[in-house]
């Protein structure tokens, strides 16, 4: 059977490719060929080359990873497409670099793909947390998400005791283990007073933005380990100069690349011999991590795209042949 479709639904179709703004690997955009549009350098092109991208390519979708979505390329995606229901997926969970007040604005559907890069992050935390380890370790795991679940699970391997501090105080991904191991401090400070290494993996929200202050970290036990794969908006500015200056904490931020310049506004310019105050890429770094990630954000952006098949184009045309 040889099928024939007409040009102007063919023309529409090519117009419904999804728009990838991130870099990809070789791998994930030969796979994905055929149903995007790869531009990375978009990210950071002026509003001129975006409305000109945008009017040209007309996406309803578009893929981002690392890159900030900003209010003003809403507001030209908009204008553009000003009745099309548009989205934008983040390859990863934290969607701290889009404009959300904006999406609301202009009715632009943002989504992630939470716990496809939880495995790799995880294990990155846990290789720093188990480098060496004893019996009398107690680990504070602040976030028990897709995260911190894992790195309970790997606490309990270990029979390293371990604390829990959650905002909804409750976790269903830690069904595996046997509840007497499952202990939730009812506040923060609890979590860390006695803790020896503490795990951060904390989503930013309302509930969360500047939850971790210096009075905190005062109360951090010496020569503990301190690792972080959250947005710094969870600690004030005062917490971040004190854990700069407690010199007795090992500190690890990774997974922040984007937010150096708030680093180097507040500490003015971090002394790189401080050995003591890591700032790393290495969580997500892996090109496995970064492949899954991707690839999961196009196969939910293919899910969500609305134009596969538009519904103001006229009936296709067939024609069969035996």
């Amino acid at each position: 059977m040889i099928r024939f479709l007409n040009h102007y639904h063919v023309s529409r179709m090519r117009q419904n490719k999804i728009l990838v703004i991130c870099d990809l690997h070789e791998i994930v955009l030969q796979k994905y060929a055929a149903q995007i549009d790869h531009k990375p350098y978009l990210a950071k092109a002026n509003s001129d080359k975006w409305s000109q991208a945008i009017q040209q390519i007309q996406p309803k979708t578009i893929i981002i990873n690392t890159e900030f979505f900003t209010g003003k390329m809403m507001q030209i995606w908009r204008s553009i497409l000003p009745k099309e229901p548009l989205c934008v997926v983040r390859a990863g969970a934290s969607l701290s670099r889009c404009d959300l007040l904006a999406a609301k604005l202009y009715s632009i559907h943002i989504t992630n793909t939470p716990g496809v890069n939880s495995k790799y992050v995880a294990d990155y935390m846990n290789q720093i947390l188990f480098k060496s380890y004893s019996s009398s370790d107690r680990i504070a795991i602040i976030g028990v998400g897709n995260i911190g679940s894992l790195i309970a699970i790997t606490a309990a391997d270990y029979r390293v005791d371990f604390i829990l501090f959650n905002k909804s105080k409750t976790s269903n991904r830690l069904s595996i283990l046997d509840d007497e191991k499952i202990i939730f401090a009812q506040d923060l400070e609890e979590a860390i007073i006695q803790a020896n290494k503490i795990a951060i993996s904390l989503p930013l929200g309302v509930s969360t933005r500047g939850i971790i202050t210096a009075k905190l970290i005062a109360k951090i036990p010496q020569n503990a380990i301190l690792i972080s794969v959250s947005p710094l908006e969870i600690f004030t500015n005062e917490a971040l100069q004190a854990l700069y200056h407690r010199k007795d904490i090992q500190v690890t931020f990774d997974d922040i690349q984007s937010e150096l310049q708030r680093i180097y506004q507040i500490l003015g310019s971090p002394d790189p011999l401080r050995n003591h105050f890591l700032m790393d890429t290495k969580a997500a770094a892996s090109q496995e991590c970064q492949n899954a990630m991707t690839s999961a954000a196009i196969e939910k952006g293919i899910s969500l795209n609305p134009t596969k098949q538009d519904q103001d184009s006229p009936p296709c045309q067939i024609k069969s042949r035996l």
